[in-house]
């Protein structure tokens, strides 16, 4: 098992990161649904080029193509996938593009102000 400072740094080493956002809910209509998990900030704060399930929420966190890439289908993943190894100068550009993004509009700070302020606190 590894501790956050170990998952962070193969994040950080890793060529490409995977993300899955599929969801299994027995009770739910459909039961199989798909929605951004914390997957997708803790990958890009800790410096992973990062390539995850397309949601219907993903472009609002993400700039899809240049921060991070995404995928809809298996065959697409492996394509994507393919064209992120080949390219070392994106998969850097991306890192820090996402790195960036998250840390800005992102952390557990800037949530909380956003609520605070909806709160009018």
């Amino acid at each position: 098992s590894l501790n956050l400072v170990e998952l962070n740094a193969l994040y950080g080493r890793s060529a490409v990161s995977f993300g899955i956002n599929d969801q299994f809910c027995a009770t739910a209509t459909p039961p199989l649904y798909s929605y951004p998990k914390m997957r997708e900030f803790e990958a890009t704060m800790a410096g992973a080029c990062y390539l995850t399930q397309a949601t219907a929420e993903t472009a609002d966190l993400f700039a899809v193509g240049t921060e991070i890439e995404c995928y809809s289908n298996a065959s697409e993943l492996v394509a994507k996938a393919k064209e992120l190894l080949v390219s070392p100068a994106r998969r850097k550009t991306m890192r820090q593009a996402a790195r960036a993004r998250a840390l800005h509009d992102h952390t557990w700070q800037h949530r909380f102000k956003a609520l605070f302020h909806k709160l009018g606190l």
